[in-house]
C-alpha cells in the first residue's frame, strides 16, 4: 500500500481546487436553468430537454464534488493522527477537539440514540464520529 504524504500547503490547494469545482458546476446549473426559464428563448422541446439533462448532470457533479471533498476533510484529519466528526446539519467535517461542547443536552437526545462528539462550531447543531 502506498502512503501519499501531502503537505498542509498542498491539502489547501487541492480543497480549494475541489471547492471551486463545486461553485462551477452549481453556477452552470443554475445559468442553464434560468435560460431554460426565458421565455425569449427559441428552442424546441427536445433542446430544453437536453439542457434540463445538462443541468441535473451539473447538479449530481456538484454533489460527487462535496462528498469527495468531506471525505478528503476527514482523511486529512485522519492523517494527522485527529478524530474526524460530521455535522449532521450542514455536512462539514471537523476535528472532535475543535467541536463545541453540547448545550441542553439531556433536551436534545433520544433515549437509546448515538451519542454526540459535540456541538458544530459553524450552526450549533450535534456532530458525531464519522465512522
Amino acid at each position: 500500500m502506498t502512503k501519499w504524504i501531502i503537505d498542509h500547503n498542498d491539502r489547501h490547494t487541492v480543497r480549494h481546487a475541489l471547492c471551486v469545482a463545486v461553485e462551477r458546476y452549481e453556477t452552470n446549473a443554475r445559468e442553464l436553468r434560468e435560460a431554460i426559464a426565458n421565455p425569449m428563448l427559441d428552442s424546441t422541446p427536445e433542446s430544453v430537454g437536453s439542457l434540463e439533462g445538462l443541468a441535473d448532470q451539473f447538479d449530481r457533479q456538484a454533489a460527487d464534488t462535496h462528498r469527495l471533498i468531506e471525505a478528503f476533510d476527514a482523511a486529512t484529519i485522519a492523517a494527522d493522527g485527529g478524530t474526524a466528526c460530521r455535522c449532521d446539519d450542514c455536512g462539514r467535517t471537523f476535528e472532535q477537539a475543535d467541536l463545541a461542547a453540547i448545550k441542553d443536552i439531556e433536551q436534545r437526545l433520544d433515549a437509546g440514540g448515538t451519542v454526540p462528539a459535540g456541538e458544530c462550531p459553524e450552526c450549533g447543531a450535534l456532530a458525531y464520529v464519522i465512522d
